[in-house]
């Protein structure tokens, strides 16, 4: 499924990364396929579904629902509870290989290098 408009596809994932001292990090991307736009990122040295869930409601809320969400099978985004939340919001699932690295790459969002607070 390619996107085919705004809201039509949204695509999560995750980007990890380290901190200078060596402590992991990961970083939540949240991605509009058709206009390429970063929805949001989020970083944690970990994530449930839940806050997964609680990050796509608060872009909900700003932007509207989008037709479909895209993403790998990370155990945050198979989660039943997440699934079920989903399919009520009446939000299409596809579980594939995200391009969301490749439209960070494409964006120049190199995080590595950068401090984080």
């Amino acid at each position: 499924m390619q996107a085919e408009y705004p809201n039509h596809v949204w695509t999560y994932d995750f980007v990890f990364d380290r901190t200078l001292d060596g402590a992991a990090l990961k970083i939540l991307t949240l991605t509009d396929e058709f206009t390429r736009q970063s929805l949001a990122l989020r970083v944690a040295e970990s994530f449930t579904s839940r806050e997964v869930k609680d990050v796509l409601q608060a872009v909900i809320a700003q932007r509207g629902a989008p037709g479909f969400i895209r993403s790998d099978h990370g155990s945050e985004f198979i989660a039943r509870d997440l699934g079920i939340w989903l399919a009520v919001q009446e939000i299409g699932t596809q579980f594939n290989r995200p391009p969301a690295k490749v439209i960070l790459e494409e964006l120049g969002c190199g995080c590595r290098g950068h401090r984080v607070a």
